[in-house]
């Protein structure tokens, strides 16, 4: 018998855990790619585990960590005006930074777009370059 509010025994395969090594927490990822660690966007990441998740399990653990209502849905991807306000230039100078062939680009049919994790490591790197020269 299924216990209520769980639909059945659903398996969810190519689990990988992942450990950090700035705060020492594990994290477990379904699509493959550890971008960056939940906690502290660290990079610095070890795979330590993969396997599978039965449905149960996924329900079970929604149910016994609560959403903190303080801590608003971080967006992940960012648009033009969102580097334009991050960098204090303007949306049209903004979308020529993004044009750069440096620069981490998502293109979606005829829009642009960053994943914030790569635009702050391009970012980086361009503190990099700078003080370099």
């Amino acid at each position: 018998m299924v216990p209520k509010g769980i639909v059945g025994p659903l398996c969810v395969r190519g689990v990988l855990v992942y450990l950090c090594h700035e705060c020492s927490r594990v994290s477990a990822l379904t699509d493959g790619k550890a971008a960056a660690c939940p906690s502290c966007l660290s990079k610095d990441l070890t795979q330590i585990a993969d396997g599978a998740l039965t449905y149960n399990q996924v329900e079970e653990k929604k149910e016994t960590i609560p959403e903190s209502p303080e801590q608003p849905s971080e967006t992940v991807i960012m648009t033009a005006e969102d580097v334009a306000q991050c960098l204090g230039i303007s949306r049209r100078v903004a979308y020529e930074v993004m044009e750069r062939r440096d620069f981490p680009l998502l293109r979606i049919g005829r829009l642009k777009k960053v994943n914030k994790y790569d635009f702050e490591e391009w970012l980086k790197s361009q503190r990099n370059i700078l003080k370099e020269t």
